[in-house]
């Protein structure tokens, strides 16, 4: 499968706080990886691609916070073992920024997790 990204991904573990635009409920997801065009996250549900989120990234060891709007280019399910028959506990999903500062941009091309590259020490997982 060709990889059709412009931009280089960095591996990311973060919690991410998202809203769809024109709702009310804040939901969480976990980041898996972050680019100069976007990031990609966890969630507990499936995204309608097009659908337009503000999203709030907490860098805690960098005691930083960026937030930016985005759209969903794509969501599906996250493939765990024991699938089919088991439903997705999971979706990845990949959000392309729309309105994002110059600063945070350049922020999270250059950040360098203090965590190991292959993730945290649970499992992913979303919460709601």
């Amino acid at each position: 499968m060709e990889d059709r990204r412009r931009f280089i991904r960095l591996q990311a573990w973060l919690t991410a706080s998202y809203q769809v635009v024109g709702e009310h409920k804040p939901l969480e997801a976990i980041t898996r990886n972050t680019g100069a065009g976007g990031i990609g996250f966890f969630t507990k549900s499936r995204l309608t691609p097009g659908a337009i989120l503000d999203v709030t990234l907490v860098f805690p060891d960098q005691r930083r916070t960026i937030r930016f709007t985005g759209e969903v280019r794509w969501s599906g399910p996250l493939l765990l073992e024991g699938q089919p028959p088991n439903p997705p506990r999971a979706f990845e999903t990949g959000i392309r920024f729309l309105r994002i500062s110059p600063e945070d941009q350049a922020f999270l091309m250059n950040y360098a997790p203090e965590r190991p590259a292959d993730g945290p020490s649970a499992a992913p997982h979303a919460a709601a």
